[in-house]
């Protein structure tokens, strides 16, 4: 049990976290989501032709679509309504508030309310109540899947408070108003302008944002709970094709000559960087289109920027922005090895997409997974060790969501009935 350092005289709700060992880790939070109403239903999205299905902000084609949900994601069911045409629509939980999708591409599930045994396993464990619904629907669709309760002690409203401080959550200034922090010091009331803290536009995220994808209570589905897998490498489950399937269509999806002009196959690349440091490769993948997007645009992969030509960052490790440079020349600066160029730590100066993608996966194995952060979540949101709520890997508030929905594609469904 950690503890944050301080007193705390009302200890009524924790902030735990979960390990879901199917080499997954779930953390177990309480006290953001409303306890569900018993007629609550899940369901799987399927029948799309691998298309995906639009969210819509009301029962029918005409409303205004505010999400996507792709083939195969997991929804949580509150309610239902007929659409003019008749065709029947779905209230579910989205993004903390509710959305709308058509019954015709959804598959209902039932909760197996019956496995007293899997509940008594979750009792043990100290998993709230909260949590058992969308577990007990993960253990039946995947029954090798193992979960882990890790409680860190920390009051729920105190954990939420210190992730939500001013600069430490961000999230894109285009997101939707309620999204974004009106606190004083990240918004102007009399311009009606929010500060941005990060290039790209990045502003304070809302408390509220913060806490939802905080609680691991919003995530516990087939593709979400990937935030949470343990990250060692582990050759019996991971392999090149998984790699593959997790960059098709991306930038990384690619043979490319690298800067001694040998060819190179980003997901080869990968596969073996992983292997070496001993951290899971689809992490490693899933943690490069979040930083660099699916084309891969960005100067810090280029080997173009004007200042910096031929050194790579792909993982943007330093790349912050200051009042003289921007979060890119950062990042390359620390790829060539600092201010004076003679860093040499994780194999820099990066010089080459291989040297860059090896050293920076080192740099994560020892600076994150060896010192406990050995999830997506815990990266992002630190909620354990001697410094807790610092050395977080991202700003962005919704980062480990992201990452996971790319590591779970990693996964194919044959390897996921698999035992781990």
């Amino acid at each position: 049990m950690l503890h944050s350092g301080r007193s705390m005289e009302k200890k009524t709700r924790t902030l735990a976290g979960v390990a879901a060992i199917f080499f997954a880790c779930i953390v177990v939070l309480s006290a953001f989501v409303a306890v569900y109403a018993d007629s609550v239903r899940y369901g799987v999205v399927s029948g799309t032709g691998g298309d995906g299905l639009r969210v819509r902000n009301g029962a029918g084609t005409g409303y205004t679509q505010i999400g996507y949900l792709s083939e195969g994601a997991t929804v949580t069911i509150t309610g239902e309504k007929k659409a003019s045409d008749g065709v029947v629509w779905y209230a579910i939980d989205h993004n903390g508030g509710t959305g709308y999708i058509s019954s015709q591409f959804v598959t209902l599930l039932t909760t197996p309310e019956d496995d007293k045994e899997f509940e008594a396993y979750l009792k043990e464990q100290g998993f709230p109540e909260s949590y058992w619904d969308g577990l007990k629907l993960l253990h039946a669709m995947y029954p090798e899947w193992v979960f882990k309760a890790y409680h860190t002690g920390y009051e729920w409203d105190y954990a939420v408070d210190q992730e939500s401080v001013i600069g430490k959550s961000l999230v894109q200034s285009t997101s939707k108003s309620s999204w974004k922090s009106t606190d004083p010091k990240a918004y102007n009331w009399d311009t009606g302008v929010w500060t941005v803290f990060d290039s790209g536009g990045w502003v304070a995220a809302s408390r509220e944002i913060v806490a939802y994808y905080m609680d691991p209570r919003n995530f516990l589905s087939q593709n979400s709970i990937f935030q949470f897998l343990l990250q060692s490498f582990d050759a019996n489950v991971q392999n090149m094709a998984g790699v593959e399937r997790l960059v098709d269509g991306t930038f990384l999806d690619a043979t490319v000559t690298d800067t001694d002009g040998k060819k190179i196959y980003y997901p080869q690349v990968i596969y073996d960087a992983g292997k070496q440091v001993g951290v899971n490769p689809y992490v490693l993948a899933a943690m490069i289109i979040q930083e660099q997007g699916t084309k891969g645009e960005s100067h810090s992969v280029s080997g173009k920027h004007p200042q910096y030509p031929g050194y790579f960052n792909f993982y943007n490790i330093g790349a912050y922005a200051t009042a003289t440079n921007t979060a890119i020349t950062n990042g390359l600066i620390y790829a060539k090895g600092g201010a004076s160029g003679q860093g040499t730590s994780y194999g820099r100066p990066w010089n080459s997409r291989v040297r860059a993608i090896t050293g920076g996966a080192q740099f994560y194995a020892d600076g994150y997974v060896s010192q406990g952060q050995d999830t997506l979540y815990l990266k992002r949101f630190n909620v354990q060790g001697d410094n807790p709520f610092t050395h977080q890997y991202m700003t962005s508030v919704w980062g480990a969501s992201s990452e996971g929905l790319s590591l779970a594609g990693g996964y194919s469904e044959e390897l996921r009935q698999a035992p781990l």
